[in-house]
C-alpha cells in the first residue's frame, strides 16, 4: 500500500527490504487532460554553492526525452490521450547514473503561452520502485487554485550516500521555466 505524502514531506527511496532502491518512477497525472504540461529533470551536480546541469544532456524535457547514458528517461502521453496512472513520468536508473550528480529536480511547465499549471486541475504524482513495480508514494495536491503558476518543481531528489531521499516540494518556479532552465545553466533546444 502507498504512503500519502503531505507537501514538503521528505522520504527515503527505499524499497520494503529497507534496501536502496536503484531504478524509480515518477509519475504525474493531472484531471484536464486536454491540458498540454510538460514534465522535465534536470540532472545536477554541486557547483559552488549551487548546483548546475553537468551537460546539455542532462536536462530532460520533451525535446530531449533520455540521457546519452540512458540513466534518465522522459515519458508522456498527447493532450487528450489517457490510458495508464500517469500523463508523465520521469524513469531514473541511478545504478547507472553518472555519479557525480547528488540532485535530481523534477518540474512541471504549462505549455500554452498565458496559462496555468491551475488549469491542469487535479495534480497527482507518485513515486514507483521500478524494480518491484510497488508504488512507494503517493502525493495529491490539495487544491488547483495552488498550482496558479506556469513552473513548478514537484520532487527534489538528493543523493546520501548510495540512497536517495525525495521531497514533494509541489512549490511555483519564481520566473517560469526560461528561470529554471536559466538557474540551473540548462539550454532548451
Amino acid at each position: 500500500m502507498p504512503r500519502r505524502l503531505l507537501q514538503g514531506a521528505a522520504v527515503g527511496l527505499i524499497n520494503t527490504g529497507d534496501e536502496p532502491v536503484q531504478r524509480v518512477l515518477i509519475g504525474a497525472t493531472w484531471s484536464a487532460t486536454n491540458v498540454d504540461v510538460d514534465m522535465c529533470a534536470l540532472l545536477l551536480t554541486r557547483h559552488g554553492t549551487g548546483y548546475r546541469v553537468p551537460s546539455e544532456q542532462d536536462f530532460l524535457y520533451r525535446n530531449r526525452r533520455t540521457t546519452p547514458d540512458r540513466s534518465a528517461f522522459l515519458a508522456y502521453l498527447a493532450p487528450g490521450q489517457s490510458i495508464g496512472p500517469d500523463r508523465a513520468q520521469i524513469m531514473l536508473d541511478f545504478s547507472t547514473m553518472n555519479p557525480d550528480v547528488s540532485r535530481v529536480v523534477i518540474a512541471m511547465s504549462a505549455l500554452k503561452q498565458g496559462t496555468t499549471l491551475r488549469e491542469m486541475g487535479t495534480l497527482r504524482t507518485r513515486a514507483m520502485d521500478l524494480a518491484t513495480g510497488e508504488t512507494m508514494y503517493v502525493y495529491q495536491h490539495p487544491t488547483p487554485t495552488q498550482l496558479d503558476a506556469q513552473c513548478i518543481t514537484l520532487w527534489t531528489l538528493d543523493r546520501a550516500g548510495n540512497r536517495w531521499m525525495g521531497k514533494v516540494t509541489a512549490t511555483a518556479y519564481p520566473g517560469g521555466p526560461p528561470a529554471l532552465v536559466r538557474d540551473y545553466g540548462a539550454k532548451a533546444g
